[in-house]
């Protein structure tokens, strides 16, 4: 059966065989990199990494919806929202 998707955890431990580091080491590394990528998106900065692909930033227009349970309107606010788009080397990893 196919896995449905990959733990952090799991994650930590596979790097830690490939690169012999602790488990630690690289769940600290792991942790500090989401933390930048973070920090510069909330900044405006898009984080590129090439050719793997790009973080960046999207604003979501405001919009109305109607609740199926309620059948009521709602007005949903305009927000921001993290995006990757992957690049070449990702893509055609996958093909």
């Amino acid at each position: 059966m196919k896995k449905k998707r990959m733990t952090k955890r799991e994650l930590i431990e596979q790097l830690s065989r490939k690169t012999i580091l602790p488990k630690k080491e690289i769940e600290r590394f792991l942790f500090l990199l989401i933390q930048t990528i973070t920090e510069s998106l909330k900044n405006g900065v898009p984080v590129q990494l090439i050719p793997y692909g790009t973080f960046t930033v999207q604003t979501r227009r405001a919009r109305v919806i109607h609740s199926p349970k309620t059948g009521l309107k709602i007005q949903i606010p305009e927000k921001r929202v993290p995006v990757f788009k992957p690049g070449k080397m990702l893509r055609s990893a996958l093909d």
